[in-house]
């Protein structure tokens, strides 16, 4: 086993791209969705387990959360089945708060309907329950005003007609008692285009962009990241930004150190995943074997170094593997149950 572990380390550092992981530039981040329960400047390794839900019962979730400094696990119960985990800094302590969302739409299927964030400040240890409309993808980043997260969703809604078979689709942010709506898109049922968040600061001004990653599943190579840079317009333009990206699955994230969210994701070749990550500072591509088919993806600043490391969840057997970028090694944990959800994958609630 060890002979397998050094011949693919061995691989891997042969594969990098060396003057990248040396860059290392002033930023303006948004450090609130670090996912770092202890504030020591590492995204921690950490799941959501979901509790029962049937139509008579809800019973409770927990959150397990393994802290970077100490090692020590954490078992927190919070939420009910159901409920999708929402974890960002809300109250900029450096450290991220336990936060559920629970949409009344997965019960009366009546889109728009209301749906409430629960949070737990780290701050107070105390709940704030915040009453929000819509349904859909958590999206909770700061995207404007702030510097604190706006509660998010990506949604859609009928336009006109509510039997009409197409619809909007797009973000509906909430901060304090305003509302920001930005429709990305028009589609159809019956369509084969798959759009999904790929959220992150793709110009370096601290705060998130809303992007977005198309497929169209019937043609493959036809992926392409959709990007409206900050500041956040309401309402519906063409994304200035338009870049084809051939992957499957996305890992966004700053790769690099320079403040900028790279261009980054999967695909699945000879029985592994092969990550592609674009470096926003120098537009060099580089490529990495990194997991195999039914990994969760779960990048994140493990070791606090300030750039964003390649990291996969094994539901088959609960192990975490990541690569770290301070270093060029990597690291396992069995932890973990197979049904967990993962905190830092990317777009799972």
């Amino acid at each position: 086993m060890k002979e397998r572990c050094s011949f693919f380390a061995a691989l891997i550092v042969n594969i990098l791209v060396v003057c990248v992981f040396a860059i290392s530039t002033a930023t303006a981040r948004d450090r609130t969705v670090l996912f770092d329960f202890d504030g020591d400047g590492k995204t921690d390794i950490s799941l959501y387990r979901p509790g029962i839900w049937t139509p008579t019962v809800r019973g409770t979730s927990q959150f397990f959360i393994r802290l970077s400094s100490t090692g020590e696990t954490m078992v927190i119960p919070f939420g009910a089945g159901g409920d999708r985990p929402a974890v960002a800094d809300y109250d900029l302590d450096g450290k991220a708060d336990l936060a559920i969302f629970r949409s009344w739409e997965d019960t009366i299927k009546v889109p728009w309907e209301a749906s409430d964030y629960w949070i737990r400040y780290s701050t107070t240890g105390q709940t704030e329950v915040i009453y929000h409309y819509g349904y859909g993808i958590v999206v909770n980043r700061n995207f404007v005003e702030g510097p604190r997260p706006e509660l998010g969703v990506f949604t859609y809604r009928v336009a006109g007609d509510p039997t009409d078979v197409c619809y909007m689709e797009g973000f509906l942010l909430a901060s304090g008692e305003n509302l920001f709506q930005k429709d990305v898109s028009e589609e159809c049922l019956g369509g084969w285009t798959s759009r999904i968040p790929a959220l992150g600061d793709y110009n370096n001004d601290g705060y998130s962009d809303a992007a977005m990653f198309v497929r169209d599943l019937s043609v493959r190579g036809s992926g392409y990241y959709e990007i409206w840079p900050s500041p956040f317009v309401a309402g519906y333009t063409q994304p200035p930004i338009r870049r084809p990206f051939d992957v499957e699955m996305i890992a966004p994230g700053d790769y690099d150190n320079d403040g900028k969210t790279d261009l980054a994701g999967a695909n699945v070749k000879d029985g592994r995943y092969r990550w592609k990550i674009l470096f926003s500072a120098t537009g060099e591509l580089w490529q990495l074997p990194w997991g195999i088919p039914g990994d969760k993806i779960v990048p994140g600043d493990y070791d606090g170094d300030g750039k964003t490391d390649p990291a996969v969840f094994r539901p088959s057997d609960s192990t975490w593997y990541i690569f770290r970028s301070s270093d060029w090694n990597w690291e396992s944990y069995q932890w973990g149950l197979g049904t967990d959800i993962p905190i830092p994958q990317p777009n799972s609630f």
